[in-house]
């Protein structure tokens, strides 16, 4: 009964009335399938593959003239524009340009794009120059003068995107340019079977009428878990129509996933994974693309589409070098995918097309460029007309060019219509069809756009359609069909009207009225819309399968629609009302809106009764549902099962310890926590068997171990979580060996790490997820004895049911915390205390308790030196390291307004051709900045042109030296030794650093903590936009210098562990007393002498005790240590000086250091005395 309980609950959950918000009244029809058409034979096939550069790619780095320019030194120009960020020739592969129509007959581009030279000089490659997002063609003049119409919000990353994906730039709201030509393929007489799918999540690209499918940039297509138990039965419920247009939409979408998911899956599985692709997202998303391409036939597809992405294009604060590492793994990407097509024989019918929202500045901005607008793209595949530059290269780079705005953005002189107008040639869109697949196509005509002869190798040129310019701010009327002999006359009765097939002379609405013809072929009640006509406006053809309409062929405002064969096409007309609505009709649509719809009670509550108006009633109605009528929520169910893996960086619950009810564990012996640690094999000669072992804890013991000794050490590069799953080991993860999980079986079991349940000692229970039980997988779901599970370490195994299982034991432990239910845990537990603020929102319920109260702790100056640093792994298990071995790159200088140095021993030279005048500069500035507290770090913030422009001119790990006083300080990377909590880098992100020091070895981070290290250095041969990009992304800022005296009460939280707290002496001030000062009452009497504190009058010190002084006052001034009123607001009282009012002083010295009370200037408690 149980377990079809939970049956019925999840069919629920799969069905149409939990998901929308009407009432699901079910048809007595039974929905037709929809039936995928028959190919054509013979039918070709072809792809299309985005590579979409996020982030705005510096694709001016990318194509870059080289040599042989026409009128100016176009190079020079490049290289005096760009500064920093210009590449140097030998950066720079040369190719040739023939056509003579680009300013240059040499250019180059950029070498970690080999592969794409390669393609270009074999005729493969193509590329578009100074492309962008346009709505018509623009020049420098109309752009200033408001005279074109511009795209919205350019340099915004989320308006270029949509506009560079939708090709509709004017259009927010407007499909996706592969989906409308998809779409026009399907809707042929003849239609294709077309299918899209993105690997790098939702994309503007792909959104249209018809479904795209997603799949994971690292395990390629995702199954429905339930699908082979449950899945005929969602079927059977979605087979009825439904009279509600979302209930419908949603049986109908279900309806087709299923099949498709299934054909998908059993497709991709059905073909062996490509050989030859890396392990960085790109190419793993290549690789998931060149398989499916592969399993093509069993999946009978003609027409497809896909979407990958090069992450972190964006350079703002980065080095020419971040871009070219991105090009670097699209090189290899690309290098990869390219063989595997043309191993399948495919490499003519692909082709790949490179994409961004924009260019970036031509001027850099700080390290790296800005957003910008144009930039150049290439086309690749073997039917591209390669070897040649189309579009038309700027012939100026500088501000003043014709092309050039302020701050070195480039107008585009290609519009993105320009090249998927070929494209969707090549694809197969007819060519009547163009100017619905590209709204904005005839504003470029007739020379704005790319011919399909000049892109792509076709044996004969094809016909060009028949195009009629229109002027660029008057959108055109839809290309006209062949005009009929005869069209058949407009029906004389008003809709509903049946239509045949051919042509069709129809009127258009009246007044008021809205006309809809739709296609019932495929769902009787919610046909699909074809064309409309609203409110006296002409036809027009409405996606996904537009018909083709001419109001320009038939007598007076009648257009001429074509009415294509096979369907069941019908026009429906609906008059708007004058009457008001009704109260039960105004009460229903409320319902629709505000809940999961509508009952007869419930309309019948808000609309019955003269007393109150239908807008009152809905009025009381939401503030009875804010108020009083108690939320339902899963909260509770979802935070016990939530369980993802965490590191000790996390801020929210904490790790499940194993004693803890749900606490998990697994038969297999490896899982994705191993990921860069080290198996090692040893040999247990009494039993026989070999011991896999990781960190010196066995994890299993196996009979024979067959893997290459060329790929030891056998570093875990990935791992399948299930016995049989495969594990990939290796020195070097691009030549990975794999075996298969093994189970944890252990020939002698250690006592000290396995422990032996019974049933009478706890209960464990499957995972169940979705419905499917995982028997690999248990969760403790009971104690009836006191826990024994725990060992020493976290590396802990339970003997159950004749079975070994591993603690999971960094899964997360969410704390429930509610008004009825106050968690136990309070801040100084394992677990975070779940607080929120006070609210208007919560004020009501919220419950004051103060245990939850965070810890505050006392002023505790401290050291950032290495015994700290190790200190925080020992005790609280944070990865804090200092960074060294940064190196400065080209075009830095010691005498940038602000710089960093550190003290060295030994000689003080260098070689840099610094004057010694500057030296001289740079030593006085030095001398003064000595008195800081940190005698090992100084940061100069040096005044204009206090030395002059010298700079490096290559990347150099060690900087200029200068001698001060006989100490030697060193010019260095301005975050060297700074001080970083890398522990979200080390356990939950994929960091740049780990990924470039490890090249598939251990994790440094925790290679370096376990080591008993401190000093995190810079891997020599990773490019320093790794860096950059961790810095910001994934260390998320220092936490200060090594050798800066620092106070742990101002500490990060996270860092702030009562562990560490007992290491450095920090006490939580609640515990501590309160300082207090004497408050005395006012007292005396005049005249009197050897007054003690707070007693008057007094008019003299002398007339004070010892150590006491008179304070005279006016208008009653306070007394310092004293209250009440005394004689009156004109009597003087002794007082003790210590709490008299200190006048501020100080100098503005950012280094000052044991500042006494009231002097400054402070930037931190560390500063001052104690």
């Amino acid at each position: 009964a149980g377990a079809a309980l939970k049956v019925a609950q999840e069919l629920y959950i799969a069905s149409p009335e939990f998901h929308v918000s009407s009432s699901n009244k079910l048809e007595a029809a039974v929905r037709p399938p929809r039936v995928e058409p028959a190919p054509n034979s013979p039918r070709d096939y072809k792809a299309i593959v985005v590579i979409y550069m996020d982030g705005g790619a510096d694709t001016f780095n990318m194509l870059v003239p080289y040599s042989n320019c026409t009128g100016v030194d176009l190079f020079a120009e490049y290289t005096r524009v760009r500064e920093a960020v210009a590449l140097e020739r030998e950066e720079l592969d040369a190719i040739e340009e023939t056509s003579g129509t680009q300013p240059c007959s040499v250019f180059g581009i950029n070498a970690h794009l080999g592969e794409v030279t390669k393609l270009y000089r074999e005729g493969d490659a193509a590329f578009i120059a100074n492309v962008g997002p346009l709505i018509e063609p623009l020049t420098k003049q109309t752009y200033y003068d408001g005279s074109a119409a511009l795209p919205s919000s350019l340099g915004s990353h989320d308006a270029q995107t949509r506009a560079t994906q939708t090709v509709h730039a004017q259009e927010p709201s407007a499909d996706g340019i592969l989906a409308r030509m998809l779409d026009s393929l399907a809707g042929q007489p003849a239609p294709y079977r077309v299918r899209a799918y993105s690997t790098a999540g939702e994309t503007a690209f792909l959104k249209g009428a018809r479904p795209y499918d997603t799949m994971d940039p690292y395990d390629g297509p995702v199954e429905l878990a339930a699908s082979s138990r449950l899945g005929s039965y969602i079927e059977t419920m979605m087979r009825d129509a439904s009279s509600s247009a979302l209930g419908e939409m949603y049986s109908q979408a279900v309806s087709e996933m299923l099949p498709r998911l299934d054909e998908l899956n059993d497709a991709y599985d059905s073909v062996t994974r490509p050989e030859g692709f890396g392990t960085d997202v790109l190419s793993r998303q290549l690789m998931h693309v060149a398989r499916m391409i592969s399993s093509r036939d069993g999946r009978r597809v003609e027409r497809e589409a896909y979407f990958v992405e090069l992450p972190r294009c964006n350079t703002h604060n980065s080095f020419k070098s971040v871009f070219d590492n991105r090009l670097e793994d699209a090189n290899d990407a690309l290098k990869s995918f390219v063989a595997e097509m043309e191993r399948q024989g495919v490499w003519q019918d692909v082709v790949v097309v490179s994409a961004s929202e924009f260019g970036r500045s031509l001027t850099p901005r700080n390290r790296g460029s800005d957003n910008a607008w144009g930039g150049h793209h290439f086309v690749l595949g073997g039917s591209v007309n390669g070897g040649q530059i189309l579009g038309r290269y700027p012939s100026g780079l500088s501000d003043a060019a014709p092309l050039v705005l302020d701050g070195g953005r480039v107008i585009p002189q290609t519009s993105w219509e320009a090249v998927w107008d070929p494209i969707a040639q090549w694809f197969g869109v007819p060519p009547a069809e163009l100017d619905t697949v590209l709204p904005n196509r005839r504003r470029f005509l007739p020379d704005g756009l790319i011919a399909p002869e000049q892109l792509f190798d076709y044996p004969s040129p094809p016909a060009p359609p028949p195009l009629r310019p229109s002027p660029p701010s008057v959108p055109s009327p839809q290309p006209p069909p062949p005009a009929p002999a005869s069209p058949s006359p407009p029906p004389p009765l008003p809709p509903p009207w049946l239509l045949e097939a051919g042509s069709a002379l129809l009127p258009p609405s009246a007044p008021g009225q809205l006309l809809i013809i739709s296609d019932a072929s495929a769902s009787l009640s919610w046909p699909t819309p074809a064309a409309r006509s609203y409110d006296g406006r002409p036809w027009e053809g409405v996606m996904p399968r537009p018909l083709q309409i001419d109001c320009a062929a038939g007598p007076g405002p009648a257009c001429a629609i074509v009415i294509p064969p096979g369907g069941s096409y019908r026009v429906d007309g609906y008059d708007e009302s004058a009457a008001e609505p009704t109260p039960d009709k105004l009460a229903a649509r409320f319902l629709m809106q505000a809940t999961f719809g509508p009952t007869r009670e419930t309309i019948r509550d808000l609309a019955a009764g003269a007393s109150e108006s239908v807008s009152e009633k809905m009025a009381a109605w939401v503030d009875d549902q804010i108020y009083r009528v108690p939320a339902t929520l899963h909260r509770r169910y979802w935070r016990q099962r939530a369980s993802p893996r965490v590191g000790s960086s996390a801020f929210t619950g904490g790790q499940r310890p194993i004693c803890e009810p749900g606490a998990r564990f697994h038969e297999f012996a490896f899982t994705q926590n191993d990921v860069g640690r080290t198996i090692e094999v040893t040999s247990n000669s009494a039993s026989g068997m070999l011991s896999l072992r990781i960190d010196g804890v066995p994890r299993t013991d196996v009979r024979a171990f067959d893997l290459p000794a060329a790929v030891a050490p056998y570093v875990v590069c990935d791992v399948e979580e299930r016995v049989g799953g495969a594990v990939e080991v290796g020195s070097d993860c691009s030549n990975a060996a794999g075996f298969a999980n093994p189970s944890i079986d252990f020939a002698v079991p250690d006592l000290s790490l396995v422990r032996a349940v019974n049933a009478s000692e706890a209960t464990f229970v499957p995972l169940s997820s979705l419905g499917d039980t995982n028997l690999e997988v248990i969760i403790l779901a009971g104690l009836h004895a006191p826990c024994t599970l725990a060992t020493e370490g976290v590396d802990a195994f339970v003997r159950y049911q004749g079975k070994t299982y591993r603690h999971d034991w960094n899964r997360l432990m969410l704390v429930e915390n509610t008004v009825e239910s106050p968690s136990p845990h309070n801040a100084s537990g394992s677990l975070s205390c779940p607080v929120v603020p006070r609210t208007f929102l919560n004020e009501r319920t919220c419950k004051h308790r103060p245990e939850c109260v965070p810890i505050e702790y006392a002023k505790t100056p401290f050291t950032w030196d290495a015994d700290t640093l190790r200190a925080f792994y020992a005790t609280s298990r944070a990865y804090v390291f200092f960074i060294d071995g940064l190196r400065l790159s080209e075009g830095d200088t010691p005498c940038d307004s602000e710089s960093r140095w550190r003290r060295r021993e030994g000689a003080c030279t260098d070689a840099f051709p610094v004057s010694p005048t500057s030296r001289a500069a740079l030593a006085k500035a030095l001398r003064s900045r000595t008195r800081g507290l940190n005698p090992d770090v100084l940061d100069l913030d040096l005044p204009r042109d206090v030395c002059d422009d010298f700079a490096y001119s290559a990347e150099v790990l060690t900087g200029v030296r200068i001698d001060v006083d006989g100490v030697c300080w060193e010019h260095c990377h301005e975050d060297a030794l700074n001080v970083y909590d890398a522990t979200f880098a080390a356990e939950e992100s994929r960091s740049n650093i780990l990924t470039a020091a490890r090249t598939g070895a251990a994790n440094p981070f925790r290679e370096l903590a376990e080591s008993g290290g401190a000093m995190l250095y810079f891997p020599p041969e990773a490019g320093m936009n790794y860096w950059y990009d961790d810095e910001r992304d994934a260390l998320r800022g220092t936490v200060g210098r090594l050798g800066d005296r620092a106070d742990f009460s101002l500490l990060p939280q996270q860092l702030q562990t009562a562990a560490m707290a007992a290491f450095l002496g920090a006490k939580d001030v609640r515990t501590l007393p309160l300082p207090t000062a004497p408050t005395i009452e006012l007292s005396g009497v005049d005249g009197a002498t050897g007054l003690t504190a707070c007693v008057g009058e007094c008019d003299a010190d002398w007339q004070c005790a010892d150590g006491l002084k008179c304070f005279s006052r006016a208008d009653g001034e306070a007394i310092p240590g004293c209250f009440g009123e005394g004689g009156g607001p004109d009597w003087d009282y002794c007082y003790l000086p210590t709490y008299s009012a200190i006048v501020l002083s100080g100098e503005d010295d950012d280094e000052a250091t044991e500042l006494t009370a009231c002097t400054g200037e402070c930037d931190a408690d560390s500063q001052c005395a104690e």
